[in-house]
């Protein structure tokens, strides 16, 4: 059912800053291999899956520059 809810392109979708942090965090940690930084990656897939994201994303976990 959750998957059929987020797959419907009538329902709006949104992510969570402390979603993107906690991608972030485990990228940097090694916990979560991602194919490019997290702040690329969750920006292209955002745009991929229609996902509402109106502030600019910009990533950065403790201890990173």
């Amino acid at each position: 059912m959750v998957k059929a809810t987020i797959s419907d392109r009538n329902n709006e979708l949104f992510f969570s800053a402390a979603s993107a942090w906690e991608i972030a965090t485990k990228a940097q940690l090694g916990k979560l291999l991602l194919p490019k930084n997290p702040e690329q990656f969750i920006s292209e897939q955002l745009l991929i899956n229609s996902i509402d994201n109106t502030a600019r994303l910009r990533v950065n976990p403790p201890n990173s520059p």
